[in-house]
């Protein structure tokens, strides 16, 4: 095997299925809570969805009734 002194070497070390499992460097349970979360710039603001446009500015095309 190894005498004292010696020093393993990378193709040495490599046993088939010593490869370790995947894990996440973070928490899922963490992810799946604040992905919901909206960010801070954005915790204000609601969805421009449902309002409806206001006047137009003055001296443009809309404003003068060409859509």
């Amino acid at each position: 095997m190894q005498a004292q002194g010696e020093e393993i070497t990378a193709a040495e070390s490599r046993k088939p299925g010593s490869i370790p499992a995947f894990g996440f460097p973070f928490a899922m349970a963490e992810l799946a809570k604040s992905r919901n979360d909206k960010p801070w710039y954005q915790k204000s603001n609601s969805s421009n969805h449902d309002k409806t446009p206001g006047p137009a500015p003055r001296g443009t095309r809309r404003a003068m009734g060409k859509r």
